[in-house]
């Protein structure tokens, strides 16, 4: 099942996250995969890029994790809370991540 779905800044592809316990960057115009899944150990509740479209913010359970979007690289994954995550955003220069969890 898919959670979520967002278009990049530009509209040129969109990262969805889903029950597989990933996200995925997709073409949109022709929809193929553009990059490597972005995984978690559980079920992937949102993705989300930054305003500039190249960073990714992703939520599992209680676990955000930042990446590269367009290289795929692990930027940040400390970002725990005690309770599950919502909800996710980037500030607009991309600097910060604001969570919000049940806890």
């Amino acid at each position: 099942m898919i959670n979520s779905a967002e278009f990049n800044p530009d509209g040129s592809s969109v990262v969805t996250a889903s029950d597989d316990k990933a996200a995925r960057i997709w073409d949109a115009k022709n929809g193929l995969p553009l990059s490597e899944p972005f995984t978690h150990d559980t079920a992937v509740s949102l993705a989300q890029f930054s305003a500039d479209g190249w960073l990714l913010v992703t939520a599992s359970g209680d676990i955000a994790r930042i990446w590269d979007a367009r290289t795929g690289r692990l930027i940040n994954d400390k970002l725990k809370h005690r309770g599950r995550i919502w909800s996710a955003q980037f500030c607009p220069d991309g600097q910060r991540v604001v969570t919000a969890s049940g806890e």
